[in-house]
């Protein structure tokens, strides 16, 4: 819900490059836990992109709610 929310602000390739392979993984009151595929997807969504994503994130979640980055799969919670 929150790529589809800040579609409007992440060019398409970007969107398509940068989340393409990333998985919502874990869900709690202040937190979304999000596994990327590797430590430069990491970084690159982290400088690039993370404020955003934690903006939106806010908005439907909570006040202080925030993106968590987790490199490789992770078992859902």
């Amino acid at each position: 819900d929150v790529l589809e929310r800040v579609a409007d602000r992440i060019d398409v390739s970007s969107l398509r490059v940068w989340f393409e392979g990333t998985c919502a993984v874990g869900l709690d009151d202040d937190a979304v836990t999000v596994a990327v595929p590797n430590t430069f997807a990491e970084d690159y969504i982290r400088t690039r992109f993370k404020d955003v994503l934690d903006e939106e994130l806010r908005s439907v979640l909570s006040s202080t709610a925030e993106i968590r980055l987790v490199v490789g799969k992770v078992e859902q919670t």
